[in-house]
Protein backbone atom coordinates (compact mmCIF):
# COMPACT_ATOMS: atom_id res chain seq x y z
CA UNK A 1 0.00 0.00 0.00
CA UNK A 2 1.37 3.30 -0.99
CA UNK A 3 1.52 5.70 1.97
CA UNK A 4 0.21 9.24 1.41
CA UNK A 5 2.20 12.15 2.49
CA UNK A 6 1.30 13.41 5.95
CA UNK A 7 0.01 16.72 4.59
CA UNK A 8 -2.45 15.03 2.28
CA UNK A 9 -3.77 12.94 5.12
CA UNK A 10 -4.39 16.01 7.13
CA UNK A 11 -6.29 17.68 4.27
CA UNK A 12 -8.43 14.58 3.70
CA UNK A 13 -9.41 14.46 7.36
CA UNK A 14 -10.37 18.12 7.39
CA UNK A 15 -12.54 17.70 4.26
CA UNK A 16 -14.33 14.73 5.77
CA UNK A 17 -15.14 16.69 8.94
CA UNK A 18 -16.51 19.66 6.95
CA UNK A 19 -18.78 17.42 4.87
CA UNK A 20 -20.09 15.73 8.00
CA UNK A 21 -20.97 19.06 9.64
CA UNK A 22 -22.97 20.13 6.56
CA UNK A 23 -25.01 16.94 6.61
CA UNK A 24 -25.68 17.28 10.32
CA UNK A 25 -26.81 20.89 10.02
CA UNK A 26 -29.09 20.02 7.12
CA UNK A 27 -30.55 17.10 9.03
CA UNK A 28 -31.23 19.22 12.10
CA UNK A 29 -32.97 21.85 10.00
CA UNK A 30 -35.16 19.24 8.36
CA UNK A 31 -35.97 17.71 11.76
CA UNK A 32 -36.93 21.10 13.20
CA UNK A 33 -39.25 21.73 10.29
CA UNK A 34 -40.88 18.32 10.73
CA UNK A 35 -41.32 18.88 14.45
CA UNK A 36 -42.98 22.26 13.88
CA UNK A 37 -45.36 20.78 11.32
CA UNK A 38 -46.16 17.88 13.61
CA UNK A 39 -46.82 20.24 16.52
CA UNK A 40 -49.15 22.36 14.39
CA UNK A 41 -51.02 19.26 13.29
CA UNK A 42 -51.32 17.95 16.83
CA UNK A 43 -52.48 21.33 18.11
CA UNK A 44 -55.12 21.64 15.43
CA UNK A 45 -56.27 18.10 16.22
CA UNK A 46 -56.59 18.97 19.88
CA UNK A 47 -58.63 22.10 19.05
CA UNK A 48 -60.93 20.16 16.77
CA UNK A 49 -61.46 17.51 19.44
CA UNK A 50 -62.05 20.17 22.06
CA UNK A 51 -64.60 21.92 19.87
CA UNK A 52 -66.24 18.63 19.09
CA UNK A 53 -66.55 17.79 22.79
CA UNK A 54 -67.75 21.30 23.60
CA UNK A 55 -70.49 21.08 21.00
CA UNK A 56 -71.41 17.50 21.85
CA UNK A 57 -70.56 16.87 25.49
CA UNK A 58 -72.78 13.79 25.57
CA UNK A 59 -72.27 12.61 22.02
CA UNK A 60 -75.42 14.37 20.86
CA UNK A 61 -76.29 17.72 19.36
CA UNK A 62 -76.94 19.65 22.57
CA UNK A 63 -75.78 22.99 21.25
CA UNK A 64 -76.72 25.08 18.29
CA UNK A 65 -73.78 26.16 16.08
CA UNK A 66 -73.36 29.64 14.65
CA UNK A 67 -70.54 31.19 12.60
CA UNK A 68 -69.13 34.04 14.61
CA UNK A 69 -66.15 34.83 12.38
CA UNK A 70 -65.28 34.10 8.73
CA UNK A 71 -62.10 35.12 6.88
CA UNK A 72 -62.05 33.47 3.44
CA UNK A 73 -59.22 35.70 2.16
CA UNK A 74 -56.54 33.63 3.87
CA UNK A 75 -58.12 30.33 3.00
CA UNK A 76 -59.32 29.62 6.55
CA UNK A 77 -62.62 27.90 7.18
CA UNK A 78 -65.35 29.73 9.14
CA UNK A 79 -64.55 29.94 12.84
CA UNK A 80 -67.58 28.09 14.24
CA UNK A 81 -68.22 28.27 17.96
CA UNK A 82 -71.00 26.58 19.85
CA UNK A 83 -73.43 28.25 22.26
CA UNK A 84 -76.26 26.62 24.24
CA UNK A 85 -79.90 27.13 23.33
CA UNK A 86 -81.71 28.72 26.31
CA UNK A 87 -85.06 30.07 27.48
CA UNK A 88 -85.97 32.95 29.81
CA UNK A 89 -89.06 33.07 32.06
CA UNK A 90 -90.34 35.69 34.54
CA UNK A 91 -92.36 34.85 37.65
CA UNK A 92 -94.90 37.59 36.82
CA UNK A 93 -95.72 39.73 33.83
CA UNK A 94 -96.92 42.89 35.57
CA UNK A 95 -96.45 44.70 38.87
CA UNK A 96 -97.39 47.99 40.51
CA UNK A 97 -94.86 50.21 42.25
CA UNK A 98 -95.58 53.11 44.56
CA UNK A 99 -93.14 55.96 44.44
CA UNK A 100 -90.51 55.32 47.11
CA UNK A 101 -91.16 51.55 47.31
CA UNK A 102 -89.72 48.34 45.85
CA UNK A 103 -91.02 45.01 44.55
CA UNK A 104 -89.36 41.73 43.55
CA UNK A 105 -89.77 39.04 40.92
CA UNK A 106 -87.64 36.11 39.77
CA UNK A 107 -86.18 35.32 36.35
CA UNK A 108 -85.33 31.73 35.39
CA UNK A 109 -82.84 30.71 32.72
CA UNK A 110 -82.91 27.15 31.36
CA UNK A 111 -80.34 25.73 28.95
CA UNK A 112 -80.07 22.43 27.12
CA UNK A 113 -76.67 21.48 28.52
CA UNK A 114 -74.57 21.86 31.63
CA UNK A 115 -71.64 23.15 29.56
CA UNK A 116 -72.34 26.76 28.57
CA UNK A 117 -70.71 30.19 28.47
CA UNK A 118 -71.85 32.75 31.07
CA UNK A 119 -75.32 34.22 30.47
CA UNK A 120 -75.65 37.86 31.56
CA UNK A 121 -78.87 39.63 32.56
CA UNK A 122 -79.88 43.26 32.09
CA UNK A 123 -82.99 45.44 31.75
CA UNK A 124 -83.96 47.73 28.88
CA UNK A 125 -86.56 50.52 28.53
CA UNK A 126 -86.56 51.16 32.28
CA UNK A 127 -88.51 54.34 33.22
CA UNK A 128 -86.73 57.25 34.86
CA UNK A 129 -86.24 56.86 38.59
CA UNK A 130 -86.67 53.06 38.49
CA UNK A 131 -83.83 50.59 38.92
CA UNK A 132 -83.60 46.86 38.20
CA UNK A 133 -81.15 44.95 40.43
CA UNK A 134 -80.23 41.34 39.56
CA UNK A 135 -78.87 38.86 42.10
CA UNK A 136 -76.96 37.25 40.49
CA UNK A 137 -76.55 39.19 37.26
CA UNK A 138 -74.98 36.26 35.37
CA UNK A 139 -74.60 32.50 35.55
CA UNK A 140 -73.84 29.33 33.66
CA UNK A 141 -76.28 26.68 32.52
CA UNK A 142 -79.71 26.79 34.20
CA UNK A 143 -80.02 29.28 37.06
CA UNK A 144 -82.42 31.77 38.67
CA UNK A 145 -81.97 35.39 39.61
CA UNK A 146 -83.93 37.55 42.05
CA UNK A 147 -84.81 40.90 40.48
CA UNK A 148 -85.50 43.80 42.86
CA UNK A 149 -87.27 46.75 41.23
CA UNK A 150 -86.79 49.98 43.15
CA UNK A 151 -88.79 53.15 42.46
CA UNK A 152 -87.48 56.40 43.88
CA UNK A 153 -89.74 59.06 45.35
CA UNK A 154 -89.39 60.96 42.06
CA UNK A 155 -89.90 57.96 39.75
CA UNK A 156 -91.79 58.71 36.54
CA UNK A 157 -95.49 57.93 36.89
CA UNK A 158 -97.30 55.74 34.40
CA UNK A 159 -97.11 52.35 32.71
CA UNK A 160 -93.91 51.09 31.06
CA UNK A 161 -92.91 47.90 29.25
CA UNK A 162 -89.52 46.78 30.56
CA UNK A 163 -87.53 44.05 28.78
CA UNK A 164 -85.45 41.67 30.90
CA UNK A 165 -82.67 40.59 28.51
CA UNK A 166 -80.47 37.48 28.70
CA UNK A 167 -77.36 37.60 26.52
CA UNK A 168 -74.72 34.99 25.66
CA UNK A 169 -72.05 35.30 22.93
CA UNK A 170 -73.99 37.94 21.01
CA UNK A 171 -77.32 36.09 21.16
CA UNK A 172 -80.17 37.72 23.11
CA UNK A 173 -83.52 36.58 24.45
CA UNK A 174 -85.91 38.74 26.47
CA UNK A 175 -89.12 38.66 28.50
CA UNK A 176 -91.34 41.68 29.11
CA UNK A 177 -92.82 42.92 32.39
CA UNK A 178 -95.32 45.79 32.67
CA UNK A 179 -94.36 48.24 35.43
CA UNK A 180 -96.98 50.71 36.69
CA UNK A 181 -95.62 53.50 38.90
CA UNK A 182 -98.25 55.33 41.00
CA UNK A 183 -98.02 58.01 43.69
CA UNK A 184 -98.42 57.28 47.41
CA UNK A 185 -102.04 58.11 48.28
CA UNK A 186 -103.85 57.80 51.64
CA UNK A 187 -107.65 58.00 51.39
CA UNK A 188 -110.02 56.18 53.77
CA UNK A 189 -113.74 56.77 53.14
CA UNK A 190 -116.88 55.64 55.00
CA UNK A 191 -119.23 54.95 52.14
CA UNK A 192 -122.33 53.71 54.01
CA UNK A 193 -123.92 53.34 57.42
CA UNK A 194 -127.28 52.07 58.67
CA UNK A 195 -129.01 52.23 62.08
CA UNK A 196 -132.60 51.61 63.22
CA UNK A 197 -134.90 54.59 63.73
CA UNK A 198 -136.27 53.56 67.12
CA UNK A 199 -135.05 51.68 70.17
CA UNK A 200 -135.77 51.50 73.89
CA UNK A 201 -133.50 52.18 76.81
CA UNK A 202 -131.63 49.01 77.77
CA UNK A 203 -131.60 47.50 74.25
CA UNK A 204 -128.54 47.01 72.02
CA UNK A 205 -128.51 49.18 68.90
CA UNK A 206 -126.55 47.66 65.97
CA UNK A 207 -125.07 50.03 63.37
CA UNK A 208 -123.74 48.56 60.08
CA UNK A 209 -120.80 50.43 58.52
CA UNK A 210 -118.78 50.02 55.28
CA UNK A 211 -115.32 51.59 54.91
CA UNK A 212 -113.40 51.79 51.59
CA UNK A 213 -109.69 52.36 50.97
CA UNK A 214 -109.35 54.52 47.87
CA UNK A 215 -105.62 54.98 48.42
CA UNK A 216 -102.60 53.19 46.99
CA UNK A 217 -101.27 51.70 50.26
CA UNK A 218 -102.67 49.41 52.94
CA UNK A 219 -104.10 51.20 55.96
CA UNK A 220 -104.50 50.31 59.65
CA UNK A 221 -107.34 52.34 61.17
CA UNK A 222 -109.78 52.68 64.09
CA UNK A 223 -113.56 52.85 63.63
CA UNK A 224 -115.74 54.67 66.17
CA UNK A 225 -119.45 55.35 66.76
CA UNK A 226 -120.84 58.40 68.56
CA UNK A 227 -124.33 59.08 69.90
CA UNK A 228 -124.48 62.87 69.98
CA UNK A 229 -121.07 63.66 71.49
CA UNK A 230 -120.58 60.40 73.42
CA UNK A 231 -118.51 57.57 71.94
CA UNK A 232 -120.63 54.45 72.37
CA UNK A 233 -118.71 51.77 70.35
CA UNK A 234 -115.35 51.26 68.60
CA UNK A 235 -113.14 48.76 66.74
CA UNK A 236 -109.36 49.20 66.68
CA UNK A 237 -106.41 48.19 64.46
CA UNK A 238 -108.43 47.23 61.39
CA UNK A 239 -106.42 46.44 58.23
CA UNK A 240 -107.65 47.39 54.77
CA UNK A 241 -105.79 46.75 51.49
CA UNK A 242 -105.71 49.30 48.64
CA UNK A 243 -108.98 49.56 46.67
CA UNK A 244 -110.70 47.20 49.14
CA UNK A 245 -113.81 47.50 51.32
CA UNK A 246 -114.57 46.46 54.89
CA UNK A 247 -118.08 46.00 56.33
CA UNK A 248 -118.67 45.55 60.04
CA UNK A 249 -121.21 46.13 62.83
CA UNK A 250 -120.89 48.41 65.85
CA UNK A 251 -123.04 47.61 68.89
CA UNK A 252 -124.31 50.31 71.29
CA UNK A 253 -125.65 49.14 74.64
CA UNK A 254 -128.17 51.83 75.61
CA UNK A 255 -128.38 50.81 79.27
CA UNK A 256 -127.95 53.89 81.41
CA UNK A 257 -128.82 56.37 78.66
CA UNK A 258 -131.79 58.72 78.91
CA UNK A 259 -134.71 58.55 76.55
CA UNK A 260 -134.53 61.03 73.72
CA UNK A 261 -133.35 61.58 70.15
CA UNK A 262 -129.70 60.81 69.37
CA UNK A 263 -127.64 61.69 66.29
CA UNK A 264 -125.57 58.65 65.25
CA UNK A 265 -122.19 59.43 63.62
CA UNK A 266 -119.37 56.99 62.72
CA UNK A 267 -115.83 58.02 61.82
CA UNK A 268 -112.33 56.72 61.11
CA UNK A 269 -109.10 58.26 62.32
CA UNK A 270 -107.24 59.91 59.41
CA UNK A 271 -104.24 57.99 58.09
CA UNK A 272 -100.80 59.67 58.28
CA UNK A 273 -100.30 61.85 55.23
CA UNK A 274 -103.98 61.86 54.25
CA UNK A 275 -105.00 65.07 52.52
CA UNK A 276 -108.76 64.71 51.98
CA UNK A 277 -110.29 64.67 55.48
CA UNK A 278 -113.93 65.24 54.49
CA UNK A 279 -114.83 61.56 54.14
CA UNK A 280 -113.76 60.34 57.59
CA UNK A 281 -117.12 61.16 59.23
CA UNK A 282 -120.47 59.68 58.21
CA UNK A 283 -123.83 60.82 59.59
CA UNK A 284 -125.88 57.63 59.91
CA UNK A 285 -129.07 59.39 61.05
CA UNK A 286 -131.18 60.05 64.13
CA UNK A 287 -132.43 57.39 66.52
CA UNK A 288 -135.35 57.85 68.88
CA UNK A 289 -134.58 56.14 72.19
CA UNK A 290 -137.80 55.49 74.10
CA UNK A 291 -138.20 54.80 77.82
CA UNK A 292 -138.08 51.30 79.21
CA UNK A 293 -141.59 49.72 79.20
CA UNK A 294 -143.45 49.82 82.59
CA UNK A 295 -143.74 46.51 84.46
CA UNK A 296 -147.13 44.67 84.24
CA UNK A 297 -149.03 43.99 87.57
CA UNK A 298 -148.16 40.65 89.08
CA UNK A 299 -150.98 38.03 89.46
CA UNK A 300 -152.76 37.68 92.87
CA UNK A 301 -151.53 34.87 95.08
CA UNK A 302 -153.63 31.73 95.17
CA UNK A 303 -156.08 31.28 98.08
CA UNK A 304 -155.13 28.95 100.90
CA UNK A 305 -156.30 25.42 100.48
CA UNK A 306 -155.93 25.45 96.70
CA UNK A 307 -155.94 21.87 95.52
CA UNK A 308 -154.27 20.20 92.60
CA UNK A 309 -157.25 21.02 90.36
CA UNK A 310 -156.53 24.72 90.77
CA UNK A 311 -159.99 25.52 92.35
CA UNK A 312 -160.18 27.06 95.81
CA UNK A 313 -162.46 25.80 98.58
CA UNK A 314 -164.59 28.99 98.45
CA UNK A 315 -165.34 28.49 94.79
CA UNK A 316 -166.52 24.96 95.50
CA UNK A 317 -169.03 26.29 98.10
CA UNK A 318 -170.33 28.90 95.65
CA UNK A 319 -170.92 26.27 93.03
CA UNK A 320 -172.75 24.02 95.51
CA UNK A 321 -175.02 26.92 96.56
CA UNK A 322 -175.90 27.71 92.97
CA UNK A 323 -176.79 24.10 92.29
CA UNK A 324 -179.05 24.07 95.37
CA UNK A 325 -180.93 27.14 94.12
CA UNK A 326 -181.49 25.54 90.72
CA UNK A 327 -182.84 22.38 92.30
CA UNK A 328 -185.21 24.39 94.53
CA UNK A 329 -186.63 26.24 91.54
CA UNK A 330 -187.21 22.99 89.68
CA UNK A 331 -189.11 21.51 92.68
CA UNK A 332 -191.40 24.55 92.85
CA UNK A 333 -192.23 24.24 89.19
CA UNK A 334 -192.97 20.54 89.49
CA UNK A 335 -195.40 21.11 92.45
CA UNK A 336 -197.28 23.82 90.58
CA UNK A 337 -197.82 21.54 87.59
CA UNK A 338 -199.04 18.73 89.76
CA UNK A 339 -201.65 20.97 91.45
CA UNK A 340 -202.93 22.23 88.13
CA UNK A 341 -203.35 18.71 86.82
CA UNK A 342 -205.47 17.62 89.93
CA UNK A 343 -207.99 20.38 89.36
Amino acid sequence: MTSLPRLELVLLAVSTIILSLTVVVHYEAVASTLEAQMATYLLSSVNVDANRHQCNPNGGSDYSTIDLQTNPSNGNHPNSQCIPTFNILLSQSNLTLIQGSSRSLSVSLSTTSELSPPITLSAESVPAGVEFLFAPSSGRSSFSSLVTIVASAQAALGLSKVAVVAKVMGIEKSATVSVLVIPEIHNLVIISGFAPLNATVGSVVVVNVTVANYGSVSEIFDLREHANVTMVAEQNHLLLAPLARYTTSLSWNTTGFSAGVYSIVVNVRPAPGEVNLSDENFNVGQLSLGPRPTAEPSPKPAASGEGPSGLSYGRELAIMAALGEVIAVLLVLVRRRSRISKK
